[in-house]
């Protein structure tokens, strides 16, 4: 270590004032040359470049051949909205598919995908995920995590201030006859590169942006699971009055086989096989009502319960996905993801980290200075000058003997730099995939929609028409329990194609990361 004592210096000048100029002048001149070389040096160190990643992006949503009465109705779409002159292809996704159900037309309305579950017109639904944002405890975590973050990027270049340190503490000497007081006063200033502290600023940048990555991925997952388990226990709660249903079906035939036995109209063996169904049907009835409860217990958890509320017992209408269609998607939206965006901070820590390596290959230079003052207490009594002991100047560190760690380091950060910026890469494309893939199910969803009513409108028909060929004579009761049975399947169809499709619309959400879409969903009238 480097340094130059005002002690010295005194003394010096006391012993002779030739002398005196002469350890002056060298000392003047050693500064001005550590301080000429550490500004020279601030101009001539090499800044770390957070890299520019290019992302190709697709032009269209690819969803038109789940639904060909889709291409008409986006074609109708794009040709009513223009996109702007200044804006280019790859800002813009224009798909040519709908997710409009084909027994309901379009009214065409704005939809903010930040409350995406509010268009589901289900004021429970509404209460609920209010409640869960408020009380649920992964998502407060998440929350203060984000805090915490950016309470230390607020205070991440305080090492680079000039620190003082005061102390009193008492001393012996060697021969143990005296007792010293010693009051020491001590400051240090660390001269940081200026890639080191445009690193360490990026690296708390970075984490910021992935704490609130990883707080909007937990609010983005919280509210999709609200919706899946509270549209399951809706369901659930449907399916479980038709399975009901079936087992009184199940029962009924099941006694009137048996009457059918006794007349020897029927064999031993079409009996049997008709109580064995009644008693299948009777475990299903047990199966669903335990899927039901814990359902509800699921639904608490979110929502930061322990216990289901008594009211959810009631049964009420599924959430119904409302008719939309996707006249406009920018392939902007898919960096609001919260993969993305965790991805984008990891590439801010990744260069960060990289410029405190590169820092670290150059000399560290801080100021440093001290004051220390001692008395001898046992004979209570002080010296003026050899009791006071000032020191001031500079602290050189040069990495030497473990060059070659520091130069592993700086290299293996580029090369997580170069990983970082992959899986950005890969996030982008993994966004765009999910979104896709959310699409194709919201439109095979709604295709099952409409064939699970072509099926119930045929059920019903053929329910009416065995009813009035029983009263007529002309059929019997067991042709209306089996018609009865076919239209409780197109209902259970039914109810599982509005549960698929609530199901897809919370995942088409959840893939655009809650990103706002105003004026991108029309919204219309349920099917």
């Amino acid at each position: 270590m480097l340094f130059v004592t005002t002690r010295g210096v005194h003394r010096s000048c006391a012993a002779s004032s030739g002398r005196h100029g002469i350890v002056s002048a060298m000392s003047y001149r050693f500064i001005l040359l550590i301080a000429s070389a550490v500004l020279t040096a601030c101009t001539t160190v090499p800044d770390t470049v957070l890299p520019d990643v290019p992302v190709s992006m697709p032009d269209a949503w690819q969803a038109a051949a789940l639904l060909p009465a889709a291409k008409t109705q986006a074609a109708s779409a794009s040709t009513s909205t223009s996109t702007p002159a200044s804006m280019s292809a790859s800002e813009h996704v224009q798909p040519h598919a709908t997710a409009s159900d084909q027994h309901a037309s379009p009214v065409h309305a704005q939809v903010d995908f930040h409350a995406w579950w509010r268009a589901l017109n289900d004021d429970m639904l509404n209460d609920l995920i209010d409640t869960a944002i408020e009380q649920n405890q992964v998502l407060a975590t998440a929350y203060h995590r984000l805090l915490e973050a950016r309470t230390l990027r607020k205070v991440s270049g305080h090492a680079f201030l000039p620190m003082a340190s005061f102390g009193v503490q008492s001393a012996q000497d060697a021969s143990a006859k005296d007792s010293y007081l010693q009051i020491g006063l001590a400051a240090s200033w660390a001269l940081a590169w200026p890639v080191e502290r445009q690193g360490i600023a990026r690296n708390a940048l970075g984490e910021v942006g992935a704490a609130q990555a990883q707080w909007q991925a937990a609010r983005v997952a919280l509210v999709a699971d609200v919706v899946r388990t509270y549209g399951q226990m809706r369901h659930l709660q449907h399916v479980l009055r038709i399975v009901e249903s079936a087992a009184c079906i199940d029962r009924s035939r099941a006694a009137r086989l048996l009457e059918h036995q006794a007349l020897g109209i029927v064999s031993a063996q079409s009996a049997a096989q008709a109580k064995v169904e009644a008693s299948r049907s009777e475990a299903t009835v047990s199966d669903v009502r335990l899927t039901l409860i814990d359902t509800q217990y699921a639904l608490a958890t979110l929502i930061g319960q322990p216990l289901p509320d008594p009211h959810w017992d009631v049964p009420r209408d599924q959430p119904i996905v409302p008719t939309f269609a996707i006249d406009r998607l920018p392939a902007s939206l898919l960096h609001t993801r919260p993969q993305v965006a965790l991805a984008r901070a990891q590439l801010h820590i990744a260069a960060g980290r990289l410029g405190v390596a590169q820092a670290a290959l150059y000399p560290r230079i801080a100021l440093t200075g001290s004051w220390i003052y001692a008395r001898n207490v046992t004979q209570n009594r002080g010296s003026s000058d050899a009791n006071m002991v000032p020191t001031l100047g500079p602290v050189i560190d040069i990495p030497v003997f473990d060059w070659g760690l520091r130069v592993a380091q700086r290299d293996a950060q580029h090369h997580a730099l170069a990983a970082a910026t992959a899986a950005f890469r890969q996030a982008v494309l993994e966004g765009y995939t999910q979104t896709q893939r959310a699409l194709n199910a919201l439109n095979a969803a709604s295709l099952r929609k409409a064939s699970a009513l072509a099926l119930q409108t045929s059920a019903r028909r053929a329910v009416e028409i065995n009813r009035t060929m029983l009263a007529l004579g002309l059929n019997s009761a067991q042709h209306q329990l089996d018609a009865a049975s076919d239209l409780l399947v197109a209902d259970r169809l039914d109810i599982d194609a509005n549960a698929q499709r609530l199901d897809a619309f919370a995942a088409l959400y959840q893939s655009l990361g809650g990103a706002s879409a105003l004026g991108v969903l029309g919204v219309g009238d349920p099917p």
